[in-house]
């Protein structure tokens, strides 16, 4: 019954964020229950992936709620013990959060600002101090993720948004993808190109009573219609074109409208090239910081986040997981990069199809913020999975 009360609560985990929470909460889950019916998930997305040839062990991705305060509903010790699964929290912005999440060694962190959580790590490991291997190996391998491209510094999922990531030196690229009517992967946080982000090239009035759906549009479509480099109210974004000449130069050169025309996963694979040869031959080749970003490019990871609304009502805003999770993964192999992307979700029933067609990319489960109330989540295979652990 502990258990199950459990599986209970974070069955509603990740529908929180999406407003979807309604009606009284039961009883508040106590930490090792719901720590433990953590570890049985993440032990059964493991077997489902290792059954199918995966390369790698999923993630797990937590919101940074879900590890904070005296009772937390992932105690950090008690997971590490019950699965090798590596952690990367999401999204931290709160220095002092960064701080105690590094102390505690989690394998990385998704952080609006990547070059603030930059200087974050360099701190933590000069007050370490510690000449010991384990700790340089951890500081070497920390997984710095730009959350939507690094939202804090450009408007998001947007060419310019990934040249700051680059500049600020982040090892991930951490973004979202929506999926257009002619099957190609582009990169959107929502269901549509939202008016909170993206305008009408033609300069027709475009609001929340008529925003286009990503599925009802082709990828040609998206990016002759509109530009999405619109500034969050109150945010540190700037959208100055002065400050991302690599996507001016990229844009120009693929011809594009501009650069903060919608792209997809492809062309985003293309650009990071690109910007790597800007550095290296280009424009930038004389620049001081030049062969660290030259290095940056070369290395950095991906992390593709697969975007379907968990509430019901929504769910015809978007084509099926099934669609999704071939596209994306297809754009991936095609690319040969699955050694470098992750494809991430709330929603577990495409990262299990992902697991089953392409089990040389590694995939990250996305829990968010726990709030007790009965409702499911899991895929019903993943859930007989996990009570039978």
């Amino acid at each position: 019954m502990r258990i199950r009360n459990a599986l209970c609560g974070l069955l509603w985990t990740g529908l929180i964020g999406q407003g979807i929470a309604q009606g009284p909460a039961p009883s508040k889950l106590d930490t090792a229950a719901s720590t433990e019916m953590v570890v049985k998930i993440m032990k059964a997305a493991h077997d489902h992936a290792m059954a199918h040839g995966g390369k790698y062990p999923p993630a797990i991705s937590p919101s940074e709620q879900l590890l904070l305060g005296d009772s937390p509903a992932i105690d950090i010790a008690a997971f590490r013990s019950g699965t090798e699964a590596p952690v990367i929290v999401w999204t931290v912005n709160d220095v002092a959060h960064m701080h105690w999440l590094i102390q505690h060694r989690v394998e990385g962190i998704i952080a609006d600002r990547p070059d603030v959580l930059h200087q974050v790590l360099r701190e933590e490991a000069v007050s370490t101090g510690s000449s010991r291997p384990e700790d340089k190996k951890y500081f070497e391998n920390f997984d710095i993720e730009a959350h939507a491209g690094g939202k804090g510094l450009r408007p998001e999922n947007t060419l310019p948004a990934y040249e700051g990531a680059l500049d600020a030196g982040a090892t991930t690229i951490e973004s979202d993808t929506g999926l257009t009517l002619d099957g190609v992967s582009l990169m959107s946080h929502d269901a549509s190109l939202s008016p909170e982000y993206c305008r009408r090239n033609d300069g027709t009035p475009y609001t929340e009573s008529d925003r286009v759906l990503i599925k009802d549009m082709t990828m040609a479509e998206a990016q002759k219609a509109f530009t999405c480099d619109k500034i969050t109210p109150g945010s540190t974004q700037k959208n100055d074109l002065e400050l991302s000449p690599v996507a001016v130069a990229f844009a120009k050169k693929i011809g594009l409208s501009g650069p903060y025309t919608p792209v997809s996963v492809a062309e985003l694979y293309d650009f990071v090239s690109f910007y790597r040869d800007y550095y290296q031959s280009g424009s930038g080749k004389n620049q001081p910081e030049a062969q660290q970003r030259i290095q940056t490019a070369e290395k950095v990871r991906f992390n593709l986040e697969i975007k379907i609304d968990l509430r019901p009502a929504n769910q015809k805003d978007a084509f099926p997981p099934e669609k999704f999770a071939s596209a994306l993964g297809g754009a991936i192999m095609k690319a040969h990069m699955e050694a470098r992307t992750d494809i991430e979700s709330f929603n577990f029933q495409s990262l299990l199809l992902v697991q089953e067609q392409f089990p040389a990319i590694r995939t990250v489960y996305l829990f968010g913020i726990v709030d007790p109330r009965l409702l499911y989540l899991l895929p019903t295979s993943l859930q007989k999975a996990a009570m039978a652990q």
